[in-house]
């Protein structure tokens, strides 16, 4: 077995049945690469009571250790309670649902030595969602790469394999809103994506509806660009050249054939139109300042309720 050290980061949520199928096939898996390697197990709030599933895992052996959050914060600030007390050389982040295979991880870290990349992540070539949801994730990372300016990768998600020194400047980031995936591209580093195939979910469904993939959207947007202000000043000159031109074409018309203004209905469009992007707009602005306001409030991304294994 090599000396390496290795930590393998999973949130936990709604999958208290998989808790121990998952700790078999990855100490399973890991354990083919190295000896000393801990699994964090970061409960985040599941209704389910994850808890008691991760504490029987913990008891059975020293390798496995347990995070519990107060309340639900969210995969991604699980994800970096997790990483916060995690002490590899290696970090490993996998989703819990078992769609994320514990068999890649030694290809990953193999790939990652012999290729000397900073990171290792796996790349989807075959989901086995339905024709909406594959819709529904491409039009997704469309929407985020163009208004982030993040260049994203599709079928790419958080699994992968990260160096010590990648973890520690992403737990430098200090923002309230979490992207795992997004700020550790933002991180540069040399990084390669691995071709995978993806499992059927476990068990369960997904807790990730459509609306709350807009929210997360909408969240990641205004917290890593502004590109939407400058759309906003875009319309606005648009809108401008718009009712400048049809502006000179009326006048045209009133002096050269005595043409007469068209009327309420015209007018009417035109000021409902423009107020409804009025209103938009100053949304748009308020919801950036709110983004401000949660920022300054420097509140803990995560409250950590109790652990298990890491006392020390």
């Amino acid at each position: 077995m090599k000396n390496v050290k290795i930590s393998v980061i999973t949130p936990v949520y709604k999958a208290k049945k998989i808790v121990p199928v998952l700790v078999k096939k990855i100490s399973s898996s890991v354990s083919s690469i190295t000896d000393d390697y801990e699994i964090i197990l970061v409960d985040d709030g599941c209704p389910q009571n994850s808890w008691s599933a991760i504490s029987d895992e913990c008891i059975k052996g020293h390798k496995i250790k347990g995070i519990k959050l107060s309340r639900n914060f969210g995969q991604h600030a699980a994800i970096t309670a997790g990483l916060e007390l995690s002490k590899g050389e290696w970090i490993i982040v996998m989703d819990c649902d078992l769609q994320d295979k514990p068999e890649n991880i030694p290809q990953f870290y193999q790939k990652a030595v012999e290729g000397q990349f900073d990171m290792v992540v796996g790349k989807k070539v075959s989901r086995k969602d339905n024709i909406f949801r594959k819709i529904e994730s491409f039009l997704f990372y469309k929407f985020l790469e163009k208004l982030t300016g993040v260049k994203l990768s599709i079928g790419v998600g958080n699994f992968g394999i990260y160096q010590r020194k990648v973890i520690d400047n992403f737990l430098k980031l200090s923002e309230e809103f979490r992207s795992f995936g997004i700020q550790i591209k933002w991180l540069g580093f040399s990084r390669f994506e691995f071709p995978i195939e993806s499992n059927p979910r476990y068990e369960g469904r997904s807790s990730y509806t459509f609306i709350t993939k807009w929210k997360l959207a909408m969240n990641t947007i205004t917290s890593f660009s502004n590109r939407v202000l400058s759309g906003i000043i875009s319309i606005g000159f648009i809108i401008f050249l718009v009712a400048l031109i049809l502006l000179i074409i009326k006048t045209t018309k009133i002096w050269f054939y005595r043409d007469q203004v068209a009327g309420w209905t015209s007018i009417m469009l035109s000021i409902y139109m423009s107020l409804g992007i009025i209103i938009s707009c100053i949304g748009i602005v308020g919801v950036y300042i709110g983004k401000i306001f949660s920022e300054v409030k420097r509140r803990p991304i995560f409250i950590i309720k109790e652990t298990l294994g890491l006392e020390e």
